[in-house]
């Protein structure tokens, strides 16, 4: 352990930051790490169905005691897998990913810009939530968690993500006459126009350069097309426990001093990311890597591979990348990149001080364990021991289907095979022997298939997967209510791995706020939903992640839920008025039925669409045939709301003389429908006038002096 005054300051000797990153932080914990490596590879390997494969100590591998046996033997020993750990595994992963998580933000003290934040943050997590496509990396963490014990979830800033940017803006140019030459102005100076949509480019010190070239007549074209440049984004990814190593002290896997990740890049991404140029080979490995395997699918993993097989690995690179938190040589914290041989990074955190991207959820805590346990674990035992079970069976019924025979030399039996009908030619004297006999097989003992039968019980009831739990009725009278809390019940191991997962995506969240806050422009606009749902646009400007919001999970919100049990819940509340038609229709889960129930139809996408444009400024037609209502009420929800307020003004401006111009249309709509109602009512009046005084006015027949 290096000794105060030992450290290596930032930028100091490369080999003495390297040693530190290399050997003293991630090598030296190798033999700790080597039995957790084990038994997630062990894991791994029993969810994939290789049952029948055991770990050789003297050469480090597992093989396959298969391909031990000789060609007589594989025709009648039986190697049968009843992959119950994978029906287990697909089980859990569906019940902890059938609902999304749900998270409430929390100003993290009561100064405005904390409550700012936090009202606005809902927006900004989901819109991240959407771009990140958390969505696959939270499946992914709940898959790989449930395998192997625990999972690691990452999340950073890349600036190679998100939409490209164009490089236009204003540029002057010269006026040029007929012949190509610059017009001079009455002060003899060229005279000049402004080109509002230049392509501009960079040179090597980064000067902006206008792509354009004047032509006669004042007009100019375009020479080159414009750089570009990603907005970038939040990078997140998923990965096994075993790429990243912390110091172990007796604190949480969050609050770690220092954390180390090791991983494999080709030489391009090594040259994009960092800037420097290693051919390929350079600092390479070869050999099987348990974590590589789960984690690129690189021929070490799948039914069909030999195990005795390596993937060359020679033209990735390995890298480690060290996150510290501050300590007194180094107040602002620390980030380095390094490979066996070569220094990437080595520089002050680029984020803030204490920040960190990664959180390790495990799936069920064990004291003493560097990482999570998985019930995996627990159930592999028992799955071999069905699988052999089984085999035997098999085999028994092999031997009586096809029963050893004694054969009488002394009769001339020629060979025999399976084939019906087949004659067989014997001689055979009175008192002889039969030529042929099959030498009778004892029944299969009941206890053979107790133990088989106890064996599945006892998997079941390890990994809660209890006849009925899993969706199937625990008998021909069962009820919803029995099947419900059959599966509630079965469900309540959950509630631990569902927890660690909520918190960590918690603080995944929290994470975001600084990188945000140092990576984002000073204004931009987002949205939650998409695009045909642009009401849910929002402004954000950079000053707003000057406040801090603490995010709270529900872990509720993530505990299986039947769809029958969503909807009457739902149901409940829409029949108590708790909540209006439009709320029940998105929260039973009915996106279709909620999008063709919606008032508005076609006017109320359009006006959503709007939204967009007026929040920037952009004024909109109001055209005669649009249902003024429907815009109407779609522009007052944002006009009602504090989102409002966060514009400026002539944005508020532009918003307000749309909003009161549909209002002015509709008002001369109605009173346009109101004449012409009054119209028809005055024209059937006189009808009924004129019908009246025809049958009782003079030269009528049935007056009373008639």
């Amino acid at each position: 352990m290096l000794q105060r005054g030992e450290y290596p300051a930032i930028g100091s000797d490369p080999q003495r930051i390297i040693d530190l990153v290399v050997q003293e932080r991630w090598a030296k914990q190798d033999g700790l790490w080597q039995p957790y490596i084990r038994q997630v590879q062990d894991n791994h390997r029993m969810l994939e169905g290789r049952h029948w494969h055991i770990y050789e100590e003297t050469t480090g591998r597992y093989i396959d005691i298969s391909e031990e046996l000789t060609a007589e033997e594989r025709r009648w020993m039986q190697r049968p897998t009843f992959n119950w750990i994978a029906y287990w595994h697909l089980t859990t992963v569906a019940k902890l990913t059938e609902n999304p998580p749900v998270f409430s933000f929390l100003p993290a003290t009561a100064d405005e810009s904390d409550s700012e934040l936090a009202m606005l943050y809902d927006a900004i997590y989901k819109h991240v939530w959407r771009e990140s496509d958390m969505s696959y990396h939270v499946r992914q963490l709940i898959g790989m968690g449930a395998m192997a014990g625990a999972a690691v979830i990452k999340g950073v800033w890349n600036p190679d993500l998100g939409k490209v940017t164009e490089f236009r803006g204003r540029a002057p140019y010269e006026i040029l006459d007929q012949a190509g030459q610059p017009e001079p102005g009455p002060d003899g100076a060229p005279l000049m126009m402004v080109a509002e949509d230049a392509p501009f480019q960079f040179d090597a010190e980064g000067k902006p350069i206008p792509m354009i070239q004047p032509q006669p007549g004042g007009s100019y074209s375009e020479i080159g097309p414009p750089a570009m440049m990603r907005e970038g984004q939040i990078e997140v990814s998923t990965m096994s426990p075993l790429t990243v190593r912390t110091a172990l002290a007796r604190l949480p896997f969050h609050r770690q001093p220092w954390f180390v990740e090791m991983m494999k890049l080709t030489p391009e991404q090594v040259y994009d990311r960092y800037g420097v140029d290693l051919p390929p080979g350079s600092d390479s490995s070869i050999g099987v890597d348990i974590d590589e395997a789960m984690q690129r699918g690189s021929g070490f993993s799948g039914p069909m591979q030999s195990f005795f097989r390596t993937r060359d690995t020679s033209d990735l690179i390995t890298c480690w990348e060290m996150w510290e938190m501050p300590r007194s040589e180094i107040p602002a914290g620390r980030h380095t990149v390094v490979t066996a041989d070569h220094m990437l990074v080595d520089e002050q955190n680029p984020v803030s001080p204490i920040f960190q991207p990664y959180q390790r959820p495990d799936f069920i805590e064990v004291p003493g364990r560097v990482i999570g346990k998985s019930p995996i674990e627990d159930i592999s035992p028992l799955n071999r021991a069905y699988n052999r079970r089984w085999g035997q069976i098999l085999e028994w019924g092999n031997r009586a289907a096809n029963p050893i025979i004694v054969v009488n030399a002394a009769a001339g039996v020629p060979p025999l095979t399976n084939a019906p009908g087949q004659r067989i030619d014997v001689t055979r004297q009175a008192g002889d022997p039969p030529p042929v006999e099959p030498v009778q097989m004892p029944d299969m003992p009941a206890g053979v298939y107790e133990t088989a039968s106890g064996l599945k019980d006892e998997m079941q009831d390890m990994g809660s997967l209890r006849e009925g739990s899993e969706g199937r009725s625990a008998n021909r009278s069962a009820s919803g209510e029995l099947m419900k809390e059959l599966r509630a019940n079965d469900d309540r191991y959950l509630r631990t791995p569902t927890e660690n997962i909520m918190s960590a995506l918690a603080r995944l969240a929290e994470q975001f706020q600084p990188i945000l806050r140092a990576a984002w422009p000073e204004e931009r606009i987002i949205t939650v939903v998409g695009d045909d749902q642009a009401a849910t646009f929002h402004k954000v400007q950079r000053s707003m992640f000057a406040g801090t919001v603490h995010v709270v999970p529900n872990v509720e919100s993530m505990l299986p839920e039947g769809r029958s049990e969503r909807q009457q819940r739902w149901d409940w509340l829409l029949l108590n008025e708790a909540i209006d038609l439009q709320t029940y229709l998105a929260g039973a889960n009915f996106p279709h039925l909620n999008k063709a129930s919606a008032p508005g139809g076609v006017d109320k996408e359009m006006a959503a669409f709007e939204n967009k444009h007026l929040m920037a400024g952009q004024a909109m037609p109001v055209l005669p045939f649009h249902d003024h209502a429907v815009h109407i009420d779609i522009h007052l929800r944002i006009m009602s709301s504090p989102k409002f307020l966060e514009l400026d003004e002539i944005a508020q401006q532009v918003f307000l003389m749309h909003w009161t111009e549909h209002q002015t249309l509709l008002a001369e709509q109605l009173a346009a429908e109101m004449a012409m109602a009054g119209a028809a009512e005055g024209a059937g009046d006189e009808g009924e006038e004129s019908g009246n005084g025809g049958s009782s006015g003079p030269g009528g027949g049935s007056g009373s002096d008639g």
